[in-house]
């Protein structure tokens, strides 16, 4: 018998009698509607895995935000401290020194000569200032790099600084 004859004489007579009963098994028995426990579980843990998701990507960002919030207030901080530094008197700007970055919470610069034959033969000195922040509370990663500026100072400015650490 293929898919599309139908069904012919005897045998099948009864068959098809007792399929378009009225009174069959199949007739009085409801329809359901609902899930099965195995689909509500199911659906549960694609949902929790969905939100777990959502919920950590959500924290990273919002921790990227603030990295980058602090690293911003810190460029602005650093430019005003050079700043100041390189309109006061020469003997102002610490070659070798450290401090707290103002208007930047927890965070402090340290600075430090760089050698540079390069810049050393166009009569200049080269200054690196770290900013790092400092552990805030006992879960935050300690001493982390926030930012770096080199900048160049002419030979004057060293000399300065070099005379004021000799007194």
């Amino acid at each position: 018998m293929t898919p599309f004859s139908k069904p012919c004489g005897p045998a099948h007579a009864g068959n098809a009698a007792r399929a378009a009963s009225p009174l069959s098994a199949t007739a009085l028995r409801p329809r359901r509607h609902g899930l099965t426990i195995t689909e509500v579980v199911a659906g549960l843990v694609l949902m929790t895995t969905v939100l777990s998701a959502v919920f950590i990507a959500r924290g990273r960002f919002l921790q990227q935000w603030a990295d980058a919030d602090r690293q911003l207030q810190a460029t602005h901080a650093v430019d005003t401290l050079i700043g100041q530094w390189l309109a006061g008197p020469p003997d102002r700007i610490p070659m070798n020194g450290e401090g707290v970055l103002g208007g930047v919470e927890s965070c402090r610069w340290t600075t430090r000569r760089i050698i540079d034959p390069a810049a050393q033969g166009l009569g200049v000195k080269t200054v690196r200032l770290e900013v790092h922040r400092t552990a805030d509370n006992v879960t935050a990663r300690a001493d982390r790099f926030v930012l770096a500026v080199e900048f160049v100072l002419p030979d004057e400015y060293g000399s300065a600084a070099a005379r004021r650490e000799a007194d």
